[in-house]
């Protein structure tokens, strides 16, 4: 993107955002109005010392940015210079030199049309860099454009008889050379100097050798045939696919790859045009004897025709069409429809459907629109290299500058090979990115709809147990045909123990049924002292005894419905672990257990201690199942389907986040091999794709109708699971390949016992093995690879040995067969893959082939083709771009989703891969955030962040960002750090305690469950961005000469270190000795604790929050750090003495201090004592509810109030104040003494006798309280008769004024805030002293919000205003939201001269309809030297918005002219305000829509 360019009448009022440093050379900025540094990279060591106003640099840039560009056209010299290009035309070059520059002059005489392709190289703006690099906009011929940020390309005009373009050049524009090659865009042919680029030389002695040499050039290089990529991909996609989707290496994709590309060329050559190759591509059109054609048509070669002639049926169609018509018929063995295809599919093009839409009929027969228009294929454009291409090293400038122009390089073949640029996709390169965001803004969608859900008869059961006390486990099995089992067990006064089991089954129940006495659940004849009546013994482990009928106790149509119950006693003392049992009805027609496994039920007071069972009911579901005596992977995959189904029908509630996470969590354990695959059962393969094929589409049934979170989970889940394939191969394929080799089956030999393993019990082992035995054989036999192989893809010895069909032997090796075993084998991993795989990309692609478009399957292509390659940056493009084209249509589509995750996965590995290149870390940003939105479930914050990166200057993307653009771009750092840090916590809290209770359910090591939430992360495509975050923040930060740390309130202080949580805890804390905290959270709303002289924390509190002002105004010091090292260095000194300071570049220094220096400072510290400020003088009541301005008067109303009113008349026209009234000092006090008032007060007046003891606790009850207080009549009225004359509109009916009285009350309430009571409590001030004024405004609609300083806080600069401004209100200012505002500093003898100190980077703007805020405006804020500002809350009468804030659309950030201008106008506001008051202020403000600016309250700075 480029910077807008700015009307040059509006330069003066522009200023640049951040000072360089002296010293630094001046240019002239893209737009040709601003001076901006040079490229050149200054010493990391380097002193960043603050700038001053007085700075030369500055001073000039300020100067500059006042100036006005013009241009002198003196001519200098003309020359020429000639070269031949083809067809016998030639191509003149002239540059004139003028006192501003040179202008370059092309003219030929080639009979057809031109495009130039170029750039500059060298000269002083780009150096160091090699390559060329792009003029800025004014220096861009007529309809030129940008080629993918790496190239300009400008077509030539006609004038006459001859192509002519001028391109004129100036300033640090001006390059040593302009370099570029032709395109005729009609014929798709390009034109280059012999394999080298043409150069113009411009400056020095190259530039006098130009000009002095004449005459003829020799021809340029015979035009070469451009292949789009796009186009080569598909091509070699299908030549893979025609050779029946092998397992490739690498090297052999890469080949297959380059052999597409030849025989594109070779069909060009032969006179094929690329639009009959793109169409031969689509199988639009049959090219025999090409590779994508099948075998029957590789006959004799036919020339290419122009004239159009009868489409052919592609075979591929024909088969579709055939297996549906089989499928149709019921499937019959042997049938063929291949007849019958061929003539439906004629009749369908006859009938006037193109072979297009035939297709899409096939592929997407339940679709029923049409699918969208895409844009027209634009053939022949070069695929653009990227920046990092741009950045990188070749031989030589003119190679570098070779490969931009997108011609072929002739280096030699046997160097390293690097991925060609990716295939573009149309659908992803217009695509909005708003588009990928995902909001939870409906519920999932149920089976069962809420009008149809009936409550359970055994309801009240359920309500009772859970209410009862001595109930310690209890749960609900469904029995299906809306039947449910309810246990519940209980600990009885005397200590014995009962079982109760009660259902509404409506069949007679008998229960079979015995107990455990450990872990190992086996079954074990019952005592008989706990046999209920009637029970039988029917052998030596179980009893029965039959249920008994109750009139129940829920209430149908006037009816009790009936239940039937059953219970167990056992004694206090007793060997019981359990219960286990199964139901049958009374004639033994039916029974039932729970899903595959026996009913169990933990029994109090024995073996097992109850309180390691959870009493989550889907945690005990999974852990009763997983102890199952027989299991297998098909049983756990059949478990969770059923668990599932359970989820979607709303048995665990209406929100599935929990549920579907915990599901994952348990296959994750599974599919890391913490949990057992096979125990006591054998499970044929077919059975096992049976289990994997009902669970993955259950899971994708689930993904499609689930939002939010459980989306992402049950994404997840598909990740753990194969996709199944064809399980009965497993089985075949093996005994096929042993007996094509004549291997017998002899026991005692490696072969023999994994295929006895494979023949029992097949699991995801197998494909480790099958590729450790493949690496074994490629090895002449290496038994070190074989195991090494099996290692690193996680199987051990003991492993494979503990399998109950063990392998035990080494493997076997066949000198004389080891080629082809090795190909049989290839493909018998094929078959192991597609069963267990989950995420596998080649089969991922096989699989979903019939459902992506050709473009699409280009790009793949390419993807499969350089999965290896080291150029990871194009390589992790292009699969990005496959992958959101993918997410976009792979609801409902498993093969598609297995493809999204295959993708991502790919993506993961690249960004390992790519991070440890710290020059390419800026460009794999952009694809790896895109990866991370397509990934998360709630992603508009990563999306905006994307949108914000995207949307940064050109040069952040180079290794030499300037200031001002570093700066820019450490905002979306800030936000995206933020973001990244959330993700963490939300994913955390959401499956490690289900990890935790599930893990040690199953006896997973403990060191397992405590990084299972760490290992989901680092697995996740946020660590991606997180690794490549962690390079680029260095290098923005030294760029943008950004300390590590920020100073927000200096000084020099000793104290002894404590590291603390967060600051909130401590803040009623009295420290006897002088304190430096180091605290991982501080808000901005907490209270400097008593004897803390500094606080050091990773958080960053607004420069103005309360905390914030607190500390200046107690000099106490404040700082934040943003680098790790610095902050554990502290920690390390805990319990230690130390000094520390803020030095005047802004950076901080300590060193340790004796205890003994330590006490001598402590006169010093912040240790106030009572009556600093003596007592708060306590105003009367005026006599009046409420106030009109003219009557705001001292002793009334507070100092928001009285500033409000004594600004009339002092102000200019365009800054407005707020029609306001007031509610005076001492109103709350008189309404209390109300008779309908006189609980809440004595409740007040007790819980203040309590606060000394409890204040937390205490302060909470009495807001509490406070907003209890009956409104009287009188008020009412009162209020709405001054509002009216006030010309505020007043609430129009009751419920108005019961939401506008709620929002007083709670300003009222306010008075007892913790912060409030803390801060006056440490300067002597009682709480029972202050009293509350509330202002009462109209809520302007603002579109921003600013808060000013006109005395610099962090300086104490009378002579600057500090301002910041934010989206929205200024809720997200004074309430210390995350993240910085757009903050400056403006000179007041110059309000023009402005510094940017930090872009905006709040999450979050607040946003409020036209309506009414109550301020707080109370006598605690009155005091000189007290920092009694944002004590107390403000609260509009409607509720706030809060809304996540696009940074890439807000022209705050986008548009410079607006920003600075913005600037200049709020601090004007500031010097009027500061002028008319004669004193330092504290102002707040809002700007409308309309630009408007209103001032909401101002106050004397403190």
């Amino acid at each position: 993107p480029t910077t807008s360019r700015t009307p040059l009448v509006h330069v003066e009022a522009r200023v640049h955002s951040q000072p360089r440093e002296q010293g630094r050379k001046e240019r002239e900025n893209r737009d040709g109005t601003e001076m901006v540094e040079d490229l050149e990279r200054e010493s990391h060591e380097e002193e960043k010392e603050r700038p001053t106003w007085d700075d030369p640099t500055i001073k000039k840039r300020n100067e500059a940015r006042k100036a006005i560009h013009t241009q002198v056209d003196v001519e200098t010299s003309t020359q020429g210079h000639a070269y031949v290009l083809p067809e016998g035309s030639k191509m003149t070059c002239q540059v004139i030199c003028h006192e501003g520059g040179k202008t370059i002059q092309l003219r030929s005489d080639y009979p057809g049309t031109l495009l130039l392709h170029w750039g500059v190289q060298g000269g002083n703006r780009n150096q160091n860099q090699k390559g060329w690099w792009l003029p800025s906009e004014h220096a861009w011929p007529e309809n030129t454009c940008k080629y993918k940020k790496r190239a300009l390309q400008t077509p030539w005009k006609k004038n006459g008889d001859e192509l002519a373009l001028d391109i004129q050049l100036h300033g640090e524009d001006m390059g040593d050379a302009l370099v570029f090659v032709l395109k005729d865009p009609q014929k798709n042919k390009w034109y280059d100097n012999r394999s080298n680029n043409f150069r113009i030389a411009l400056v020095g002695e190259d530039l006098q050798e130009f000009q002095e040499t004449g005459g003829n050039v020799e021809a340029p290089q015979e035009a070469t045939y451009d292949v789009p990529e796009d186009l080569a991909g598909v091509w070699a996609y299908l030549m893979w696919t025609n050779a029946g989707s092998p397992e490739r290496s690498f090297e052999e994709a890469n080949l297959e790859y380059q052999n597409a590309v030849e025989e594109l060329q070779q069909l060009l050559a032969k006179g094929y045009s690329v639009e009959e190759l793109y169409a031969a591509s689509r199988g639009d059109k049959t090219i025999p004897g090409t590779s994508i054609t099948s075998q029957e048509m590789r006959g004799t070669e036919t020339p290419p025709s122009p004239s159009p002639r009868e489409e052919e049926i592609p075979t591929e169609l024909v088969g579709i069409q055939a297996y549906i018509l089989w499928e149709n018929a019921g499937k019959p063995d042997g049938a063929d429809f291949t007849d019958a295809a061929t003539a439906e599919l004629s009749q369908k093009l006859r009938s006037g459907m193109t072979l297009q839409e035939v297709e899409r009929s096939l592929n997407e027969p339940a679709s029923p629109e049409p699918e969208p228009p895409t844009e027209e294929r634009q053939e022949g454009l070069p695929t653009p290299a990227s920046a990092e291409e741009e950045r990188a090293s070749p031989d030589s400038a003119e190679e570098s500058t070779k490969l931009e122009a997108g011609v072929p390089s002739q280096k030699p073949t046997s160097e390293p090979q690097v991925a060609p640029p990716p295939p573009s996709l149309a659908s992803t390169q217009n695509l909005d990115m708003r588009e990928l965001i995902r909001k939870p803004n409906r519920a999932p969608k149920s089976l069962v709809p809420e009008s149809a859900k009936k409550k359970s008869p055994l309801e009240p059961y359920v309500a009772e147990a859970a209410a009862n006390p001595a109930c310690q486990w209890r749960r609900l099995f469904n029995l299906g045909d809306k039947a449910s089992l309810f246990v519940a067990a209980f600990v009885q006064e005397d200590g014995s123990t009962r079982v109760d089991m009660v259902s509404d089954c409506n069949v007679d129940l008998v229960a079979h049924w015995g107990v455990s006495r450990d872990k190992r659940r086996m079954w074990e004849l019952p005592p008989l002292t706990m046999a209920p009546p009637g029970t039988t013994t029917v052998n030596d482990i179980a009893m029965e005894t039959d249920f008994v009928p109750t009139k129940g106790k829920y209430e149908i149509g006037g009816k009790l419905v009936p239940t039937q119950t059953c219970s167990f006693t056992l004694p206090a003392k007793h060997d019981i672990a359990g219960l286990i049992w199964v139901l049958r009805s009374e004639d033994k027609t039916r029974w039932w257990k729970d899903g595959d496994s026996n009913f169990r039920a933990p029994v109090p007071g024995g073996v097992l201690d109850i309180s390691s069972v959870s009493d989550d009911a889907m945690v005990q579901v999974i852990a009763d199942a997983e102890n199952s005596g027989a299991w297998t992977l098909m049983h756990r995959y059949n478990r969770v389907s059923d668990l599932l189904d359970d989820v979607m029908s709303g048995q665990y509630g209406k929100d599935w986040e929990d549920p579907v996470a915990k599901l994952f969590v348990w296959l994750r354990f599974s599919s890391t091999r913490q949990l057992t695959w096979q125990r006591n059962y054998n499970t044929q393969p077919r059975i096992l794709s049976a289990a994997q094929e009902r669970l993955t589409q259950k899971i994708v049934e689930a993904y499609e109708r689930s939002t939010g979170e459980a989306k992402e989970w049950a994404r997840q889940m598909l990740a753990c699971v194969g996709r199944g394939g064809e399980g009965q191969k497993v089985r075949d394929d093996i005994l096929r390949i042993m007996h094509k080799h004549r291997i017998p089956e002899l026991k005692g030999t490696w072969m023999e016992e994994w295929h006895q393993k494979l023949h029992n019990n097949t699991t995801p082992d197998d494909v480790a093995i099958c590729e450790a035995y493949i690496a074994f054989l490629e090895e002449n036999g290496d038994n070190a690879t074989y195991w090494r192989v099996l290692s690193d893809m996680g199987v051990s010895r003991e492993r494979l040995e503990s399998f109950e069909r063990p392998i035990r032997c080494e493997p076997q090796d066949f000198p004389e067969k080891r080629a082809e075993l090795i190909s049989d084998f290839r493909e018998y991993l094929s078959v192991l893959k597609a069963v267990h795989s989950a995420a596998d990309l080649t089969h991922s692609v096989s699989a979903a082939g019939n459902m992506l478009s050709e473009e699409l399957k280009g790009l793949l292509g390419y993807v499969l083709a350089n999965r290896e390659s080291p150029d990871v940056h194009h390589l992790l493009e292009a699969s990005v771009n496959a992958r959101t084209v993918v997410h976009t249509m792979m609801e409902g589509h498993r093969d598609l989703m297995y493809l999204d995750l295959a993708l991502e996965g790919l993506v993961r590995s690249l960004a390992e891969r790519g991070a440890g290149d710290q020059r390419y870390s800026s460009q794999l940003l952009g694809p790896l955030l895109q990866n991370l939105c397509l990934s998360v479930a709630n992603n508009e914050e990563f999306v905006y962040c994307l949108m914000s990166w995207k949307g940064l200057p050109d040069s952040v993307f180079t290794d030499y960002p300037s200031q001002e653009d570093a700066l820019k771009a450490m905002a979306v750092v800030d936000r995206l750090r933020r973001a990244l840090a959330n993700l963490s916590e939300v994913v955390s809290q959401r499956v490690q305690p289900a990890a935790e209770s599930l893990g040690r359910a199953f006896g997973v090591e403990e060191w397992n469950i405590q990084l299972f939430a760490e290992e989901t992360i680092r697995g996740g495509s946020a660590f991606a961005v997180s690794l490549v975050l962690t390079q680029i923040e260095t290098m923005l930060r030294n760029a943008a000469k950004l300390s590590a740390w920020q100073v927000i309130s200096p000084s020099h202080v000793l104290g002894v270190v404590e590291v603390v949580p967060n600051l909130q805890t401590v803040q009623e804390k009295v420290y006897e000795i002088p304190t430096i905290l180091v605290s991982e959270d501080v808000t901005g709303e907490e209270e400097v604790p008593e004897g803390v002289v500094g606080v050091v924390t990773p958080s960053a509190p607004d420069v103005l929050s309360h905390v914030a002002v607190r500390a200046r105004n107690m000099k106490v010091f404040l700082a934040t750090c943003y680098e790790r090292s610095p902050i554990d260095q502290l920690s390390s000194l805990q319990g230690e003495g130390i000094s520390i300071q803020s030095t005047a570049s802004g950076e901080v220094t300590y060193h340790k201090a004796s205890m003994d220096n330590v006490m001598a400072g402590k006169s010093g510290s912040n240790s106030v004592s009572n009556g600093d400020f003596g007592a708060l003088e306590v105003p009367s009541w005026c006599g009046e509810y409420t106030l009109m301005m003219d009557e705001f008067a001292p002793g009334k109303v507070g100092a928001k109030s009285k500033n409000l009113a004594s600004l009339r008349g002092k102000l200019p026209e365009e800054i407005n104040l707020p029609p306001s009234v007031t509610l005076p000092f001492g109103t709350f006090e008189t309404i209390l003494d109300h008779p309908d008032n006189k609980v809440v007060k004595g409740d007040l007046e007790l819980l203040l006798e309590k606060v000394r003891h409890a204040p937390i606790e205490t302060l909470a009850a009495c807001r509490s309280t406070a907003v209890r207080v009956s409104i009287p009549g009188e008020l009412k009225s009162a209020l709405a008769s001054t509002m009216k004359k006030a010309g505020l509109q007043w609430p129009g009916n009751r419920e108005r004024w019961e939401e506008a009285f709620a929002a007083l009350k709670k300003v009222w309430a306010s008075k007892y805030n913790d912060r409030a009571y803390f801060s006056m409590k440490k300067v002597g001030l009682k709480i029972s002293d202050l009293r509350m004024a509330v202002l009462v405004q109209r809520v302007v609609p603002a579109k921003y919000a600013f808060v000013v300083h006109t005395r610099n806080p962090s300086t104490g600069n009378d002579e600057e205003i500090y301002a910041e401004i934010v989206c929205g209100l200024g809720e997200t200012l004074v309430g210390n939201y995350p993240g910085r505002p757009l903050a400056f500093v403006a000179r007041k003898d110059d309000l023009h001269q402005i510094l940017i100190e930090s872009y905006p980077s709040k999450s979050l703007g607040i946003f409020c309809p036209e309506s009414l805020i109550f301020r707080s405006d109370s006598n605690g804020e009155d005091l000189d030297g007290y920092a009694g500002a944002g004590l107390y809350d403000s609260v509009t009468m409607d509720r706030t918005i809060e809304n996540q804030v696009d940074y890439s659309a807000e022209p705050l950030v986008t548009d410079e002219k607006f920003m600075y201008d913005l600037c200049f106008r709020i601090a004007s506001v500031g010097k009027a305000i500061e002028d008319a008051l004669g004193t330092a202020q504290d102002i707040e403000g809002v700007v409308e829509s309309n630009g408007e600016i209103t001032v909401v309250q101002t106050r004397p700075q403190v």
